[in-house]
């Protein structure tokens, strides 16, 4: 098996397992369908209705769970479900088939049209323990002829709804429209709590809840507008209602998130729950605790350190898959290293195969190699072929006199330079540099600040005369690029592209022809008629490099720190530019600052550190010891 191959597979496997891990297959009820046996029925004022509700599965369902609200106020519920409770009928149970179904009998008590509806509904697949809802909106409406009793009260003037309870507000709940019950003024039959009421205001609405003294949690009934009521949880803190449901009829027993509750008990937290099914559970009678709850309704009583097996098992995943994540990368490592290795001996038979071609024949050449310095006898196989350098760089030293005192004007200059009070220090920018650049070379100039990189850049391209020594090119070949040199702040930038351009060898013709692409690469298409002096750092650099790179490469390229120019978006599209004009054909010489940019782009590099010569040769090596002088 190849290292190709086996790295591959082991990938494919910590995928696998990873997946496995955090991402378990779902099993899924599949197509879980509600329906009626009839959209709509007609009948008089005190007939009996049989609605036939049906749950469909493609699976064997196991446990289900239903709830469906009627119109209390015009039907009267005779039976057919497993329990109900304030117009709300449950049906649940166990199944152990593909299909559940249940026939509900109503007596009509009113005129009208009564709606009964499924509110919830849940199942499982036979033999699973997930719980899965099945939403859809199943409805069927009674027609019941006659006159409609159902009185009206003030909620229908104030509110919209016909009903008789009374009302003190309303909350919208995953987009539908529910009504709180004034607890102050009415109490559901059958409801017998022990708790305290406190009121509280709700979107400017006066409200009376049943406050549990554990925790700070509050309840509510909320009805919807067929009068049917559900029991809510509220959080006074964060101002949201949670469902509250229903374990055992009997009892009374009801459970909610723990997100109704203010305070939590240490070691307990909304998300902790969330993840594990630990809800907040209570009676009528006050008693409250926190449990986690399964889907069939089983109750555990929950605490801190009842999960130390569970935390357990969690741990030791973890630490399995720590040491995966070891064996991999040493795995990658190794491959790694074997790759480098076996491009290393490949690298090593070209280079014998290179000195064995030089050794056949060209002594001439040799001997030329061997009088230049001596970091420059490493160049690349394509300079050792041409044995005459492009650019030839002989001892060049460029030296400056600087004024040691600091004019104040021309008038106090001229002064001091009268009586001869002048004095000066001289400045070595450049110390017998010497290198050669051959034809089709890209060579990188690097060096801290202040080296004489930019010094000798403009001494080959002929813009200043070196002290000693000299510097041998087609110098009417050679293209110098450099940005903002030749502009005029108190131009417009229409009027500095045909400045900028001159300075640089374009003819008007040329620039009138190229103006549109100038504008359109700089992005300054709405700012052409400003003043420059008005333009930030980053659009003169946009301007002028647009301006230098707008004509064909020369022969010989010179760029000096035109690499870094505007914003990350521009400097991705001046790159790609001048890699263009890099790999035209053209001997370049570069100034970067940018080391990744020197080894991406040039295949020789000259290290300049105080005006002095300091190495020569592969880009790697050159940038690794600049590195390490930094350090």
């Amino acid at each position: 098996m190849t290292i190709k191959k086996f790295l591959i597979v082991i990938s494919a496997f910590l995928c696998v397992f990873w997946t496995g891990i955090f991402n378990p297959l779902d099993v899924l009820a599949a197509d879980g369908q509600i329906s009626f046996d009839e959209q709509s029925y007609v009948a008089a004022d005190g007939d009996t209705v049989n609605v036939l509700m049906s749950l469909d599965c493609e699976n064997n369902i196991g446990a289900y769970d239903i709830e469906i609200v009627y119109d209390r106020y015009r039907l009267r519920y005779e039976g057919g479900g497993t329990s109900e409770n304030n117009g709300v009928i449950r049906l649940s149970g166990n199944a152990d088939a593909d299909t559940v179904q249940a026939s509900l009998q109503f007596t009509a008590i009113s005129g009208g049209a009564a709606e009964v509806f499924v509110r919830s509904a849940s199942a499982e697949v036979n033999g699973s323990a997930e719980r899965y809802d099945i939403s859809n909106n199943a409805k069927s409406i009674i027609r019941v002829g006659g006159t409609d009793t159902v009185m009206q009260s003030a909620n229908q003037e104030q509110f919209g709804i016909n009903v008789q309870v009374p009302i003190c507000g309303t909350v919208s709940i995953q987009g539908k429209t529910l009504y709180i019950v004034n607890l102050a003024q009415y109490m559901p039959v059958g409801v017998d709590w022990t708790y305290n009421t406190v009121t509280d205001i709700y979107e400017n609405h006066l409200v009376t809840y049943l406050a549990a003294s554990d925790y700070n949690t509050r309840f509510v009934y909320l009805m919807d507008e067929y009068g049917a009521m559900y029991l809510y949880s509220y959080n006074s803190m964060t101002g949201n209602y949670f469902p509250c449901y229903v374990i055992t009829d009997d009892q009374k027993y009801y459970y909610t998130s723990v997100e109704a509750c203010t305070q939590l008990p240490d070691g307990l937290t909304a998300e902790y729950a969330s993840s594990r099914g630990i809800y907040y559970t209570f009676k009528m009678d006050g008693s409250a605790s926190f449990c986690s709850v399964t889907s069939d309704g089983n109750v555990n009583a929950w605490n801190a350190s009842g999960d130390s097996s569970e935390e357990h098992m969690r741990t030791v995943i973890y630490v399995l898959i720590g040491v995966l994540a070891i064996l991999f990368v040493i795995v990658i490592v190794v491959a790694a290293a074997a790759i480098s290795n076996r491009r290393y001996r490949k690298k090593s038979l070209r280079r014998l195969a290179l000195k064995q071609q030089q050794a056949s024949g060209i002594s001439d050449l040799k001997k030329s190699v061997s009088q230049r310095p001596a970091g420059t006898r490493n160049s690349k196989s394509k300079a050792l072929r041409n044995a005459k350098p492009v650019i030839e760089v002989k001892n060049v030293t460029m030296k400056f006199r600087i004024a040691t005192f600091n004019s104040s004007g021309i008038k106090e200059y001229l002064i001091q330079k009268l009586k001869g009070n002048m004095n000066y220090r001289e400045l070595v920018a450049l110390d017998n540099v010497s290198f050669n650049v051959y034809k089709g070379e890209v060579v990188g100039i690097i060096g801290t600040n202040g080296s004489g990189k930019s010094t000798l850049l403009r001494i080959v391209s002929g813009a200043l005369r070196p002290t000693s020594g000299e510097v041998r090119t087609n110098r009417r070949r050679l293209q110098l690029l450099t940005l903002g040199t030749g502009f005029d702040y108190e131009l417009t930038a229409r009027e500095n592209v045909y400045l900028n351009g001159a300075i640089i060898g374009y003819t008007k013709e040329f620039i009138d022809e190229n103006y549109d692409k100038i504008v359109k690469f700089a992005e300054l298409e709405d700012f052409m008629e400003e003043k420059v002096k008005n333009f930030s750092s980053g659009m003169v650099s946009r301007l002028g490099f647009a301006i230098a790179t707008v004509g064909d490469a020369a022969d010989i390229l010179i760029l000096d720190e035109v690499l870094s120019v505007g914003d990350e978006f521009f400097r991705k599209k001046s790159l790609a530019r001048i890699k263009e004009m890099i790999h035209s054909g053209s001997t370049v010489l570069m100034v970067s600052h940018a080391l990744s940019s020197i080894l991406e782009n040039c295949t020789k590099v000259v290290w300049i550190e105080k005006g002095k010569l300091k190495m020569v040769g592969e880009p790697k090596e050159v940038c690794e010891a600049y590195k390490r002088y930094g350090n």
